[in-house]
């Protein structure tokens, strides 16, 4: 990673820590109010910032992925590249509820709606959705097919019996002892 592209959400990270730190000292204040005055700008401030580093972070990382599955498809054929681009559509996915949220709060708050509570709500869900949305699509397997991962883990390697067994196998597949086959056969 160049030093322009690290530094970047580093000074984003350090302005948007520095707002929420002034927003919390303002606000909790004796007579200090959340919603109007110095804390309300300092709560714009922070939360711009706050969206700002998510959409940076989030398009440094897509950009990290698309251009590693360009070099990979080049290498391991076109549907590795695929599987890289899918993985940037998750991430995107899930960032974007994130965002849109963060947006209509702080368009609401600004704007010193009412609203902005429910959007401040909604707003701090996403939060915590936005990562659970990331694994849930990993694990349901839309970003790794499970025809994908068969033809990736599969091998010519094939294992034969050559030890005998003193088990015998029904054909309810139920594994029985020899005492219990002659019981049976009995």
């Amino acid at each position: 990673m160049t030093s322009a592209s690290s530094s970047s959400p580093t000074l984003i990270y350090l302005g948007a820590f520095s707002a929420g730190l002034a927003q919390l000292y303002e606000s909790g204040r004796p007579n200090a109010n959340y919603f109007a005055g110095l804390a309300q700008s300092l709560g714009i401030a922070y939360t711009s910032s706050v969206i700002g580093l998510n959409v940076v972070v989030t398009a440094l990382i897509c950009g990290r992925i698309y251009f590693a599955s360009r070099r990979y498809a080049h290498v391991l054929g076109i549907d590795v590249g695929d599987e890289y681009r899918s993985a940037t559509a998750i991430i995107v996915e899930s960032a974007l509820l994130y965002t849109l949220t963060g947006v209509a709060y702080l368009v609401s708050f600004a704007l010193d709606s009412q609203t902005s509570i429910f959007f401040l709500s909604v707003y701090v869900m996403m939060t915590c959705v936005a990562p659970q949305m990331i694994v849930l699509r990993v694990i349901s397997g839309r970003a790794w097919t499970r025809d994908r991962a068969a033809t990736l883990t599969s091998t010519g390697l094939e294992f034969t019996h050559t030890a005998k067994s003193d088990a015998t196998v029904d054909s309810d597949s139920s594994l029985r002892s020899p005492d219990e086959e002659r019981t049976k056969n009995a």
